[in-house]
């Protein structure tokens, strides 16, 4: 009876450490997602910031040539 019961716990050992196992590796592959979702958000934060430059730059533009075709009307 004793022998059956500890073939049992081992056994159930065994399976809660193959889970373990089994759980750290996908925590593993979920925290290297992580990382690359936060790069990626990184990346994305530093394009914004320069399609924000380049898009004041161009109504900068826009304003401008508006202004010299104004000027060129009065003229």
């Amino acid at each position: 009876m004793l022998r059956e019961r500890y073939s049992v716990a081992t056994q159930k050992e065994k399976q809660v450490n193959q889970r373990a196992a089994e759980l750290r590796d996908e925590v593993r592959v979920l925290q290297e997602k992580v990382s690359s979702l936060k790069a990626g958000r990184e990346e994305d934060g530093r394009r914004i910031t320069g399609l924000e430059v380049e898009l004041g730059k161009l109504q900068d533009h826009v304003i401008e040539q508006h202004d010299m075709g104004f000027e060129l009307a009065v003229n």
